[in-house]
């Protein structure tokens, strides 16, 4: 489990009081200092474009201990916003991350999203076929 826990409005970490927040969160130096492994995912998002998107979507990652790797932003002459976000993560916070976002942003915003993790395994078909038809 994250070393969090939450005294009175504050979030403290391994002794240190973080101000209060909208989620749990983990000082970034504290993330990666090797005491958790680290796992890489990407965040694809679609939705209505508004101000504030990538800040909020960022912020978040970043307040869970999250180091962004690459980000990627695009908006469509209808109003349309998708970005999609590589980041890694300690490990502990896998399962919260998921379900925080659904529920902090994804919602608020109307996000169409996908979070992908690179161990999990694609989903793949092969067809072929002996017939001639198929070449042709």
């Amino acid at each position: 489990s994250p070393p969090v826990r939450v005294e009175g409005r504050h979030s403290v970490v391994e002794g240190h009081s973080l101000p209060p927040a909208v989620a749990p969160t983990v000082l970034p130096s504290l993330a990666f200092e090797g005491k958790h492994a680290l796992k890489t995912g990407v965040l694809t998002v679609s939705c209505e474009d508004s101000a504030g998107i990538i800040g909020t979507v960022t912020s978040f990652l970043h307040m869970h201990g999250a180091n962004i790797e690459d980000c990627r932003t695009h908006s469509t002459p209808g109003n349309v916003f998708t970005m999609r976000v590589q980041f890694a993560l300690p490990e502990h916070w896998l399962g919260v991350v998921r379900e925080a976002f659904e529920v902090m942003i994804a919602a608020p915003y109307g996000m169409r999203w996908a979070l992908k993790w690179e161990d999990e395994v694609k989903r793949v078909a092969v067809l072929c076929t002996k017939e001639d038809h198929a070449l042709l």
